[in-house]
């Protein structure tokens, strides 16, 4: 101020004695020197304001961080762009679009917005802390780039920003507690230059909706004032009301990624121990940094722990409470439990109290009123000056006090919570953390019994978590709680409330994702999947066979993007949707444990696939050499399945009549196309069943006793054909008297076709092979596979989901019917096609069940189908579609025998 005393004094004394001035002159230059006095008053003003925002916004309020500044320690944790209000709600089938974009929020500011920018943040995300380093770094920026950034906390100002007589921005602002000479005119001339940022920090916490509503009206009312500045507002996402803001812009800030996580540890470590020691020097780098790596390494170990990184104040915590005692808690109770054993070292149950009651109003704020209305004899000055130095309160931009944050208080609170309280409370997930902390300690009985009477989602889920946390449960109760997820005979409603309370308490660990995002701990557990089958596929796909809590394999593709419209849809008490994850982010350390040795289904464009992890096997491919395998296979069986028929006819002639022997054979013949009749062929019975169980072996036999093999191939292949090319203008009872010389008057292609019916001879339960000796008949079987397999290039490993196996028979039976022209075996061959593809529609599409006899019986008619299609006029396309056709068969015929394992799992993210 003397120094522009003294400018304006030597100015006008130049002035007035310069003769050739004339006297109009002098007031004009007046004017002007007052007004350069106004410039350099305001710089000064905005100078002093800086530097008392920046001391005030730059300060990290936690015990055993005093001295440490946030620029020590800040991580830029960036923010992504929001499509509004309900972004959670978007289908999260494949990844977020914007999963991989991390912008920092003074970037955001850049840009120019027509509304208030709201910024959305969970529980201890940073929101807070973002606006105070934002607020800090603008603050140093060069004078033509700098705008005055205005520091609100909207939960002190509340109750009278609901009122009648609201006060303005510019008043509000000049309230502030840490701000000394800064008259409400100067924001006021700022705001109308449009040269400010308004920070209005915690939209959320209002004590009501009505008071919120209120509150965002405001926020409206002064951006329209003053629309010339950048309005940023944050909240939680459910601290938003329909449309709260108009004209908004939505950001999102990301999760810690586990570089940044372990570059906050170090940076974290490295300053505690130079404040500790009051050197910077390269020793005490060191020592920070091996601390630093001790703390990551044991967070890698623990997943539960490492989820709560994700967030700056878990993480904060962590590494406090790890400095002072030397180990990590179990989990988040306990991680709170020690914080608070820490903060909080004197008048503990006052400060219990006072928590309680913050929780009952929803407000973090109180003063001396609150602490004389908990305990009217306390120093409530001295109190509240022992917490700020403690860290479990700060001081507000208004100059009162609030706990450090919400989870803090929630756990405060729960500490002595009386039951009674706890009881009425058990539908408000406000008080899920709280209750939770007290059930620790406590016999959590009734609060089961209550949370079960009301039979909500948020109810229901607590009541498991609790059970889990209990201090003690009656044996009877807790029975009562496991019935409820076991329920033979839900209805639908019952169903999607069970896989509510499924999803809401295996889910919801989650460990950071490299690039941002969330994962769950564990993949998804057998007993959430199978509430997905029961709902989606009641007919048919049977559940998993392994225990309810490891995990569902054998999953397909359809199933993965159904799954996750299912469990989006289901209700629950917050926002959260589920997604697959990248491969990309699946790379991150902490995840390798859980994802080693498996398969687990990614987002990859429209459809989900599979990205392998270690040495695994993918679960849907067989290799190069399966038609070798399959071919071997299959004349093993059959072989054997004749070798054993073939000593039924012989020791058994006299038993069987001829009508019985053909009314057996021609079912047989027909097994391929209908094989579920074959058990309903009393006949056909009584020989399956002594075949099953016979003690026959060639050594129990004579060798000149045993008929001719090819005799016995020869016999079932003529009874066969006349059956394969019956065309229902025959009298049934003909099939009994076939001639046998029938075989004779066949064509090649007709022995091939016939050929296969005789590999429908073979049992689901194979017995080990015997050697027997091959006649020429056999070897047909050997011609048609490879003429139907090794001619369409199956020399390769080939992936075959099960979706495709629908796609490949459509396209085969297209190619396949038109063209069959005269010809009895492609139009038998086509006909053929069609029912297996009837059949394995239903299977595939899970309105009924398959089995392995299934999977087998189908396959085998395919190939007889592709030894067949050699004599089309364009076999070519035909035989790629059979090829993949039989190779997907395999794929689930070897599934199901254990050849193939499943391994595939779903791990569900969230961004």
């Amino acid at each position: 101020m003397g120094l522009l005393l003294l400018t304006g004094i030597s100015s006008g004394a130049i002035i007035l004695t310069r003769a050739d001035v004339h006297p109009l002159w002098i007031i004009p230059a007046t004017l002007a020197l007052l007004g350069l006095g106004r410039i350099i008053v305001s710089r000064i003003r905005r100078r002093y304001y800086l530097r008392q925002l920046t001391g005030y916004a730059n300060r990290v309020p936690l015990a055993g961080a005093a001295g440490l500044r946030l620029t020590d320690v800040y991580i830029d944790i960036g923010v992504k762009p929001a499509d509004g209000p309900q972004a959670a709600e978007r289908p999260f089938v494949g990844t977020d679009r914007h999963a991989d974009r991390r912008t920092p929020l003074l970037s955001a500011l850049r840009r120019r917005h027509r509304g208030p920018i709201v910024i959305l943040g969970e529980p201890g995300s940073g929101k807070t802390t973002v606006l105070h380093r934002s607020a800090v770094e603008l603050a140093k920026l060069r004078r033509g780039k700098r705008r005055i950034p205005v520091l609100i906390e909207l939960g002190t100002h509340a109750a009278r920003l609901a009122g009648d007589n609201a006060p303005n921005l510019a008043q509000l602002a000049a309230e502030s507690g840490w701000l000394r000479h800064s008259p409400a005119r100067w924001f006021a001339r700022q705001l109308s230059a449009g040269r400010c940022v308004v920070m209005l920090d915690g939209l959320d916490e209002t004590a009501s909706q009505s008071q919120r509503r209120a509150v965002a009206d405001w926020i409206a009312r002064e951006h329209k004032r003053h629309s010339r500045n950048t309005f940023l507002v944050t909240t939680r996402p459910n601290g938003l009301t329909p449309d709260p803001l108009p004209h908004s812009r939505y950001w999102q800030l990301r999760h810690l990624t586990d570089s940044q996580i372990a570059a906050f540890l170090h940076d974290w470590c490295e300053a505690v121990e130079s404040r500790k020691s009051g050197h910077t020097r390269q020793w005490v780098r060191d020592g920070g940094a091996a601390e630093a790596g001790v703390l990551l390494s044991r967070l890698r170990s623990q997943p539960a722990m490492h989820d709560l990184c994700a967030h700056p104040l878990p993480l904060t915590l962590i590494a406090l409470v790890h400095r002072h005692c030397g180990m990590l808690p179990h989990d988040r109770a306990a991680l709170y439990t020690d914080a608070v054993n820490l903060l909080v070292r004197t008048n503990a149950e006052l400060v219990h109290a006072l928590a309680r009651q913050g929780m009952a109003t929803r407000s973090r704020h109180l003063d001396a009123t609150d602490v004389h209305a908990v305990d009217p004899e306390a120093d409530a000055g001295a109190l509240l000056d022992a917490g700020t130095r403690s860290g479990w309160l700060v001081r507000t931009a208004a100059g009162g006090f609030a706990f450090t944050h919400l989870s803090l208080q929630q756990f405060l609170a729960g500490r002595d919570l009386p039951e009674a309280e706890i009881l009425s409370r058990t539908d408000d997930p406000w008080w899920r953390d709280a209750i939770l902390l007290w059930a620790a300690r406590a016999n959590v009985t009734r609060v089961i019994d209550t949370c079960l009477r009301s039979g909500s989602i948020a109810a229901l889920a607590l009541a498991f978590d609790a059970a889990e946390a209990a201090g003690e449960l009656e044996p009877e109760t807790l029975a009562e709680l496991r019935e409820l997820l076991t329920l033979a005979t839900k209805t639908p409603d019952e169903n999607r409330m069970v896989g509510a309370v499924k999803v809401s308490r295996e889910l919801s660990d989650m460990a950071p994702l490299f690039g941002g995002g969330r994962l769950a701990v564990r993949p998804v557990s057998n007993s959430l999947y199978s509430s997905f089958l029961e709902a989606e596929f009641p007919a048919g796909r049977p559940p998993p066979d392994a225990s309810e809590q490891s995990a569902a394999v054998g999953i397909w593709p359809s199933e993965a993007t159904r799954f996750l419209g299912w469990i989006n849809g289901l209700p629950r008490a917050d926002d959260t949707r589920f997604r697959l994850p990248t491969e990309s982010e699946l790379l991150a350390p902490q995840c390798r444990p859980r994802i080693e040795g498996r398969s687990v289904w990614v987002a990859g464009g429209a459809e989900p696939r599979l990205a392998h992890f270690g040495d695994t096997r993918d679960p849907y491919t067989v290799d190069r050499n399966w038609w070798q395998r399959v071919a071997w296979e299959d004349r093993r069986r059959v072989t054997l399945s004749l070798y054993l028929l073939a000593m039924v006819l012989g020791n058994k002639a006299r038993q069987l009549s001829r009508d019985m022997a053909g009314e057996m054979n021609l079912d047989r013949a027909r097994a391929f196309e209908l094989p579920r009749e074959l058990k309903k062929d009393t006949a056909l019975a009584d020989c399956r069943r002594y075949l099953k169980h016979t003690s026959l072996t060639p050594a129990d036999t004579e060798a000149e006793a045993r008929p001719h093999l090819d005799h016995v191939i020869d016999l079932l292949a003529e009874l066969s054909a006349k059956a394969l090319d019956f065309r229902g203008d025959r009298d049934a009872s003909e099939r009994a008297n076939l001639p046998f010389t029938y075989l004779d008057r066949l064509t090649g292609d007709q022995r091939h076709l016939l050929s296969s019916a005789v590999t429908t001879l073979w049992f689901s339960s194979p017995t080990p092979p015997v050697k027997v000796k091959y006649g020429a008949t056999l070897s047909l079987f050997d011609e048609y596979l490879a003429r139907g397999i090794i001619d369409a290039g199956e020399r390769r490993a080939r992936t075959v989901p099960p979706e495709r196996l629908l796609t490949a028979l459509g396209e085969a039976n297209h190619l396949l019917a038109p063209d069959t022209g005269d010809s009895v075996w492609l139009d038998l061959a086509a006909t053929t096609l069609a029912r297996v593809t009837d059949r394995l529609s239903n299977s595939l599409s899970h309105n009924t069940s398959y089995t392995v006899d299934d999977v087998s019986c189908a396959r085998i008619a395919v190939t007889a189908v592709a030894a067949v299609v050699t004599a089309h006029p364009s076999p070519g396309p035909i035989l790629e579609e059979l090829s993949t056709v039989l190779a997907g068969l395999t794929v689930l015929e070897d599934r199901a025998s254990g050849v193939l394992v499943p391994n595939e799992v779903l791990l569900l993210a969230r961004s």
